[in-house]
């Protein structure tokens, strides 16, 4: 029998609800459904969570520590609604019990068009969630521009699941969609053309994807010290030598990643400063993982390799959820705006 979920006084996950959590996706075969319904009773499904960065931030660490696959579907839901509060109307979700989505991705040969007529033609790739979303805000190439189109994407037949053919985030449900012969109506179109890549709501909202980072990050190693436990093997020195650095820089992270939230939320004078915190937060959370996926291989070696491994499975999801979009690019354009500047790189550091 799982817990009963409470809202904490800080607004944040409780130790019970955490537990409950973990209870459900370690118990529940097909578990985002009912973990996302936990998620809304606690209460950080809603628009209001958005007016809470901080809150925000520690939600999707903790909940990624959990789980990966949970985790990336609460960020997408989140995003969405940041989206729709931005260009619609955020009162169609409220209390609505709709899980939101955010897919991008376009099929290499067959990119979504939105035509004149409001006709949708084209694939999404790398769609996750797909048969627990039901509402997802997708990027559509006009003529007059990108636009966001707001779809309703629970049709089983355009669902191909099989596409998603990875060794990480098996658990995320994710695959291709397609849009063929789907017409929306004018109150789906958020924004104006180009609205989607605004700043600092684009870049800039990569402090999230940096917030779930850390929290896979600290997943794997709490399931790499719980084997190690286990094994007797944990109060080796190499293993303390090896494991311990990591968990340190991975929780000196988190107040960089919360001052990122709260600096992104309220509409920075300097936008650019703020999308290149943001992306610092992002490429240091990625660094951190990457090591500590290294460590751990080191640490519990051979027998994660398994298939069934409960270390194995987090690794093969932490670095496959690094694998985000653009981190060259991003890097460049970090780079640019701490390195070409006349101020003291200290005064760079802000919220």
């Amino acid at each position: 029998m799982t817990m009963p979920v409470t809202l904490s006084k800080n607004l944040s996950l409780t130790a019970q609800d955490r537990s409950a959590l973990a209870d459900i996706v370690a118990s529940v075969g097909d578990y985002l459904p009912a973990a996302l319904c936990r998620l809304r009773q606690c209460g950080l499904m809603g628009a209001e969570i958005l007016a809470r960065p901080k809150v925000l931030s520690r939600s999707l660490v903790q909940v990624a520590e959990i789980d990966l696959s949970l985790a990336r579907l609460y960020e997408g839901h989140v995003n969405g609604l940041a989206l729709v509060t931005m260009h619609g109307d955020a009162s169609l979700f409220h209390d609505s019990g709709s899980i939101l989505g955010v897919w991008g991705a376009d099929h290499l040969t067959r990119g979504v068009t939105l035509k004149v007529d409001n006709n949708l033609k084209g694939t999404k790739r790398f769609c996750s969630g797909l048969g627990v979303i039901d509402t997802a805000v997708v990027t559509a190439k006009t003529a007059d521009g990108q636009r966001m189109v707001l779809v309703d994407v629970t049709d089983s037949d355009r669902q191909d699941l099989t596409t998603w053919n990875m060794a990480g985030m098996q658990t995320s449900r994710s695959g291709d969609f397609t849009f063929d012969g789907l017409t929306v109506d004018e109150g789906a179109l958020l924004g104006a053309p180009g609205a989607f890549a605004i700043e600092p709501h684009l870049v800039g909202g990569v402090w999230r994807i940096a917030a779930v980072q850390a929290g896979g990050t600290l997943g794997l190693l709490n399931a790499a010290i719980a084997a190690l436990h286990t094994r007797g093997h944990l109060e080796a020195e190499p293993q303390i030598a090896r494991l311990a650095p990591l968990v340190a820089r991975a929780l000196a992270s988190l107040p960089y990643i919360a001052r990122t939230a709260r600096m992104v939320s309220r509409a920075p004078k300097d936008t650019e400063a703020a999308v290149a915190q943001s992306i610092a937060a992002r490429l240091l959370t990625e660094e951190i993982a990457q090591n500590a996926i290294t460590a751990v291989e080191q640490s519990v070696g051979l027998a994660m390799f398994d298939v069934d491994h409960p270390v194995g499975r987090r690794a093969r999801d932490l670095a496959a959820y690094l694998r985000q979009v653009a981190r060259d690019a991003l890097l460049q354009r970090m780079g640019r705006t701490f390195l070409i500047s006349d101020r003291p790189l200290s005064d760079l550091i802000y919220d």
